[in-house]
């Protein structure tokens, strides 16, 4: 509970009114419509909310499709390893895609995404051998990276979002799933820039 009184009063209300004259004209209404404006702003906000989850979820499907395509006739006893790089990507949208690709794989394969701002998934469908959270954590650890996960699913994010860091992830990432060594100093490169694989 809280009171103001005598002058401290005039000071609130007068502040009261500056912020709702404010509030009004950002509304573009009176000063009684305050209240409805705001609710009607609310309403409209998670509806589009709800639109651009739905959006995010077909954009998911199709891209996931075109992911998987690139398994098509390829065949044989060792994993594939799909990788993409999606500038523009937000976390959720990678987690998404990422699930999205495990579900729906028709063969062993291992899906590495990464954002252009350096956040990093890596998954598998689930009954597979290979503990993914370990790797991420082996890869990340040696670039200066954070993250984590199950053996199926495993996100992080890495000290640098620039393209060589992002494409030595993927480079150092694919290595490890197949077994390979790795250096752990900043000079290891690969010889070709990779956007999809």
């Amino acid at each position: 509970m809280e009171f103001v009184c005598g002058y401290r009063a005039l000071a609130a209300a007068r502040r009261d009114f500056s912020l709702l004259t404010q509030s009004a004209a950002a509304l573009s209404c009176g000063l009684p419509d305050v209240p409805g404006a705001i609710a009607k702003v609310m309403d409209e906000r998670k509806a589009q909310h709800s639109t651009g989850k739905r959006l995010e979820e077909r954009l998911a499907e199709f891209e996931a499709q075109a992911l998987l395509a690139t398994q098509e006739g390829q065949a044989g006893p060792e994993p594939q390893i799909v990788s993409a790089t999606l500038p523009e990507a937000a976390p959720g949208y990678l987690t998404l895609l990422a699930s999205r690709l495990a579900a729906q794989a028709k063969r062993d394969a291992v899906f590495i995404l990464a954002s252009g701002a350096g956040h990093v998934v890596i998954a598998q469908r689930k009954g597979a051998q290979r503990d993914l959270g370990a790797v991420l954590r082996a890869v990340l650890k040696d670039l200066g990276g954070k993250g984590g996960g199950s053996r199926d699913f495993a996100q992080g994010s890495l000290a640098s979002a620039s393209a060589p860091a992002i494409e030595e992830f993927v480079a150092r990432a694919k290595d490890a799933l197949r077994g390979a060594p790795y250096k752990s100093d900043a000079s290891y490169k690969r010889s070709a820039p990779y956007k999809q694989s």
